[in-house]
């Protein structure tokens, strides 16, 4: 009897031990998602933001409404809230789900006669001399020879690339924004070898 009732009260501070590791993984995981920084790439300042509007208002603040490049990269921010809000409800570990939106991001993104055409806008670099992927409008979750590999960032027109933590439509954000194209900007250390995905 003694010997069930160790084996039982085993089990159970084994449970409960096991809800506060999983609590504690979930809070971990939503801050995660929660967290976005700005980097402004001619300034080489980094800023902690509390949401996507949060980096809207400072590029027009710093930078001014009217400015084109500025303007377009509102857009691009719009598009990825509205997809964030499109998949909130859809379960993407499906593969089912995920390939028929995949096909859907393709055909509202990818086609030259959709409303966002499909471009290049800059190159992730492995370090500062080797790039190794074009990043375009498509959001994109890496391949694996490519995840948490990317050190900088060049963007080939003005404009704003989102990196992602994870894959594009979860994780920590890092908002990488350069109202000229060159020299390619570092990616801060604590970001650096991070990204799984962009936007």
């Amino acid at each position: 009897m003694k010997k069930v009732k160790l084996i039982f009260s085993l089990m159970l501070i084994s449970f409960f031990t096991n809800c506060e590791v999983n609590n504690d993984e979930k809070e971990v995981e939503i801050n995660k998602k929660d967290k976005i920084t700005l980097f402004l790439a001619d300034k080489n300042q980094s800023i902690q933001v509390t949401d996507l509007d949060e980096v809207k208002q400072i590029l027009a603040l710093k930078y001014g409404n009217d400015n084109p490049v500025v303007q377009k990269s509102l857009s691009k921010i719009e598009m990825l809230q509205k997809e964030l809000e499109f998949t909130k409800n859809l379960d993407l570990n499906n593969n089912a789900v995920a390939e028929k939106y995949q096909t859907r991001l393709y055909n509202k993104f990818g086609q030259s006669d959709s409303e966002y055409k499909k471009s290049t806008n800059g190159i992730l670099w492995d370090g500062i001399a080797s790039g190794f992927l074009s990043v375009t409008t498509i959001p994109l979750n890496l391949s694996s020879s490519k995840i948490n590999k990317a050190s900088s960032w060049s963007a080939i027109s003005p404009g704003l690339v989102t990196l992602c933590d994870y894959k594009w439509f979860k994780g920590e954000k890092f908002v990488v924004f350069s109202i000229i194209p060159g020299p390619t900007p570092v990616i801060p250390s604590y970001f650096d070898n991070r990204t799984d995905s962009f936007f």
